[in-house]
């Protein structure tokens, strides 16, 4: 028997509609009005390229200290613009 306001899933476990919703806020694509969004794209658009940029000096400085010293990579990395 189904209560009225639950369903059962694939392992008979009764599940409310208000899981689902929580499930769906958390884990799914739930579109937003313009209104109610906390982010807009400028703001999705630089915080996804500051972690681009900081991958990217992470995956540089590992290269650098690999092929040289500490000393030398520090140099590289701080005087080479002079």
């Amino acid at each position: 028997m189904v209560i009225q306001g639950m369903k059962k899933t694939s392992n008979k476990r009764k599940v409310s509609n208000l899981d689902d919703i929580e499930n769906e806020t958390y884990y799914g694509i739930v579109p937003l009005l313009r209104k109610d969004r906390i982010y807009g794209f400028w703001d999705v658009l630089l915080v996804t390229g500051a972690w681009a940029i900081a991958t990217w000096a992470y995956v540089q400085g590992g290269q650098i200290a690999t092929l040289i010293g500490l000393k030398q990579a520090l140099t590289s990395t701080f005087l080479a613009w002079r």
